[in-house]
This record gives structure tokens, C-alpha cells and sequence, in this order.
């Protein structure tokens, strides 16, 4: 699954690689891919208070804990590792990119800063429903996660702000399943 996910993203970037060479517009500056004016470690903090936030407010909603596709995938450690690893460096960033980069500025212009940031949110929580069981409190919490990481974006105007909070973001779960062993509550 995780080599289907990444040449899918790849087929992605293709696609807007030659969209955007058609109009004369280098790639990765078309999405915001642009020096952040933050420091790392506040975008880092944010990431990692985020992730305890989103812990706090699950157990808050009652997520319930249930086997979820995402839990098949952990059960070796070949394969946390490889979730890990790419979890927390190459996910995250392609996410950004896509999201934050290429829809979240078309939303914005088309419906204005809140609503555009809201439906880029929406969209990035539906994607991430699949991976755990559909529950209706991962929509709403990973749909927050978006909504902050489209806000660090707008207030930035880089996907690199919004690339390493969301990396720090899934980080922590990230250490956590690893040195657990895979046991870990990762929602």
C-alpha cells in the first residue's frame, strides 16, 4: 500500500509538474514551496503541541478504540518502520504540497481566507478517514490538524511552514509506535 500511495503521488506531481511548465511556472514555488519566516523550532513545538492536543480531544470525543485499517498495517515491524519513515519525512511534505500548496490557494481565492482554509481541511480529514475505519472523530480531528496547518500556510505563505509542523506533527505518534512496539494508540 505504501508503494501504490507513493506512485500515486507521483502520477499527481506529474500531472502538475507539466500544468504548471505549460504556463511557464516552476513547480514547487507555484505551491508555496518558498523560504518560511518562522524559526524550525517554533514550527516543531507547534507540531508536537498539536499532536498532544489532538490526543487530549480524542480522548475527549470517545474515540473509540477499534481495530482500523491503519492498525493491520503496524502489526509487523518491516512495515512500521517503513509507515514511520516515510510518515514522518516524504507523507507529510507530499500532503503539504498537494493540500496546503495546490488546493487550499484556489479554495482561498475562490471563497475568501476561512472558507477556503475550512474546505481544504474537510477534504484533507475525508482523505484520512479510510486508514481509520471511518470513524467520524478522525474526521473531525484530523480536519482540525488541517485546518492549523492551512493557517500556519496562509500566515506564512510557505508550505515549508506548513510542511514541518505537520512533520513534527506526525512525528510524535510516530516515536511513540515505534517504541511501543507497534501498540500505541496512533489516532
Amino acid at each position: 500500500l505504501l508503494i501504490a500511495e507513493f506512485l500515486g503521488y507521483g502520477i499527481v506531481f506529474i500531472a502538475l509538474g507539466l500544468l504548471f511548465a505549460r504556463h511557464g511556472q516552476p513547480l514547487f514555488a507555484s505551491l508555496g514551496w518558498v523560504p518560511q519566516p518562522f524559526k524550525p523550532l517554533h514550527l516543531v513545538v507547534l507540531g508536537m503541541m498539536l499532536a498532544l492536543v489532538v490526543v487530549i480531544l480524542g480522548n475527549v470525543l470517545g474515540f473509540p478504540n477499534v481495530e482500523t485499517p491503519f492498525d493491520e498495517l503496524l502489526k509487523d515491524t518491516l512495515s512500521r518502520v517503513a509507515i514511520a519513515i516515510f510518515g514522518v519525512s516524504l507523507g507529510p511534505v507530499i500532503e503539504e504540497l498537494l493540500f496546503r500548496g495546490f488546493l487550499q490557494p484556489v479554495l482561498v481565492d475562490s471563497f475568501g481566507v476561512f472558507a477556503g482554509i475550512l474546505a481544504t481541511s474537510v477534504v484533507f480529514g475525508a482523505m484520512h478517514l479510510m486508514q481509520n475505519a471511518f470513524l467520524w472523530q478522525s474526521g473531525v480531528l484530523i480536519t482540525l490538524v488541517g485546518f492549523v496547518l492551512g493557517v500556519v500556510r496562509h500566515v506564512s505563505g510557505s508550505t515549508r511552514a506548513s510542511a514541518i509542523t505537520h512533520v513534527s506533527y506526525n512525528a510524535l505518534p510516530f516515536l511513540v509506535l515505534l517504541f511501543s512496539g507497534g501498540q500505541a494508540n496512533h489516532k
